[in-house]
């Protein structure tokens, strides 16, 4: 089929489908420059995002990660399981992990990515409860160790 008859056919589709009706120029808004520059910045960080999970699920770990990662194909699995939404599935496998290692070389990262899901605005019991098994059981990372007491004593 030609480009030509194909576009034709479109618009005698468009015709059938009933009354064409204008849109009003302000019920769009388009975003201004600065507003379009942010858009696609934060495009680009969700691309690098995605690509550093794939990297970890495919067991390269980047040499700038200060944390050693034992199994780095585990953490790219939580985290995507984490960004594609499924965030209660990505805890379950956080849970079996603690619950089959709890004192296995990856706890640190485990206790501290628990916090993470779990501790969104508003902060809320599971959360304070999460933030207080790291702060107990893991004795790694000062900075996080401070922000968990935060989160525990945290009233939302």
């Amino acid at each position: 089929m030609s480009v030509r008859r194909f576009i034709l056919d479109r618009f005698d589709q468009l015709r059938r489908r009933g009354q064409r009706t204008d849109l009003d120029s302000e019920a769009i808004a388009l975003p201004d420059d600065a507003d379009l520059a942010d858009m696609v910045e934060l495009a680009q960080l969700r691309r690098w995002i995605l690509d550093r999970v794939a990297d970890l699920e495919a067991e390269r770990v980047d040499p700038r990660v200060r944390i050693p990662i034992a199994r780095p194909r585990e953490v790219g699995a939580i985290l995507r399981l984490h960004i594609d939404g499924k965030t209660q599935l990505a805890l379950k496998w956080l849970d079996a992990y603690y619950t089959q290692n709890s004192k296995g070389p990856e706890l640190e990262s485990v206790l501290w990515m628990r916090v993470v899901l779990l501790c969104k605005h508003p902060v809320n019991d599971e959360c304070r409860k999460a933030a207080n098994t790291y702060v107990h059981k893991s004795h790694f990372n000062a900075d996080r160790t401070a922000l968990a007491n935060q989160l525990i004593n945290t009233l939302d």
